[in-house]
């Protein structure tokens, strides 16, 4: 007979024991956030793209506010909805992801300029 304690796991000084079962995983960091490759500028307001721009500045909420003529309150807001659609956590984050989609929008645009079968007057 197995004693009981083997299926129990310690879960630190002067805490209970936890079942070894009830132990689980931390999500995929997939599961957390979106890839932002992925991530589609066009799902964004643009109220937020404005406020979006405004942070990619390094402006403090309350300039934010003063320059678009909104309460601090819904440039909160905006920020939280911007940090959720690019799956981020920190301003600084999303002003990396939206340099980076700002870099793919323009090389998409590059893209398209460069049309297979036109012949550049260069």
């Amino acid at each position: 007979m197995k004693d009981a304690s083997s299926n129990l796991a310690f879960a630190g000084r002067g805490a209970a024991a936890i079942p070894a079962t009830e132990y689980r995983q931390w999500p995929e960091p997939a599961a957390i956030a979106p890839d932002r490759r992925e991530v589609n500028p066009a799902h964004l307001t643009p109220r937020q793209l404005e406020v979006l721009a405004l942070l990619c500045e390094g402006l403090p909420n309350k300039l934010i506010c003063r320059r678009l003529n909104i309460a601090t309150g819904t440039v909160k807001v905006h920020i939280s909805c911007i940090l959720r659609e690019l799956g981020v956590t920190s301003r600084l984050q999303a002003v990396v992801v939206a340099s980076g989609l700002i870099g793919a929008l323009a090389a998409d645009a590059v893209e398209e300029d460069d049309l297979p079968g036109e012949v550049s007057a260069h």
